[in-house]
C-alpha cells in the first residue's frame, strides 16, 4: 500500500524563496543525512549547516513552522533543483 501525503500549495512558494544552498541542505536533510554528513558533503562547517536550516525556517510564517524533514521531503519528491550543476 502506497501512502500519499498532500502537501500544502504554499510550500512551493516558500521553496522558491530559499537560497540554492538552503535547498541543498534541506534536500540532504530529507534524505536522512546528519548535520556532520551534510557539512562534509557540501564542504561547509556544521555551524553553517545549522545556520542555513535556521534561516530557511525563518522564511515560514511565524505562526506556522512545519517539520524540516517533512518540508524537505516535499522538495525532494517534487524534484526541486538546487540550482547547481551535478
Amino acid at each position: 500500500m502506497k501512502c500519499e501525503v498532500a502537501f500544502p500549495p504554499e510550500w512551493a512558494a516558500i521553496w522558491d524563496r530559499l537560497t540554492p544552498r538552503q535547498r541543498e541542505v534541506a534536500e540532504e536533510h530529507a534524505r536522512g543525512a546528519q548535520t556532520k554528513e551534510i557539512a562534509a558533503k557540501l564542504k561547509i562547517s556544521k555551524r553553517q549547516v545549522e545556520r542555513h536550516i535556521y534561516n530557511a525556517a525563518a522564511k515560514f510564517p511565524a505562526n506556522w513552522r512545519p517539520g524540516a524533514k517533512l518540508f524537505a521531503a516535499y522538495a525532494v519528491r517534487h524534484g526541486a533543483s538546487t540550482g547547481r550543476e551535478e
